[in-house]
């Protein structure tokens, strides 16, 4: 197993439907695929996992995030 890290990225702003879809159905695809811990409290998510799965899965909610501002 490699490095586990964590990374906190701020959903100020953002509808949360939208970036994880009804049920959370966007998070868990991500969670089963990268096999990571991803918890959401209040405006934050924090992702943990493997250094190169961490980094994975926080460019793909960054890109999330951008589609969510526009709707």
């Amino acid at each position: 197993m490699g490095d586990v890290v964590s990374r906190r990225l701020d959903l100020s702003g953002i509808d949360q439907v939208c970036l994880f879809g009804r049920n959370d159905a966007n998070l868990r695809l991500i969670r089963d695929k990268f096999a990571i811990k991803v918890t959401a409290r209040g405006q934050d998510v924090v992702v943990e996992g493997e250094k190169h799965a961490v980094g994975a899965v926080s460019k793909i909610l960054k890109d999330l995030m951008v589609s969510a501002r526009k709707g």
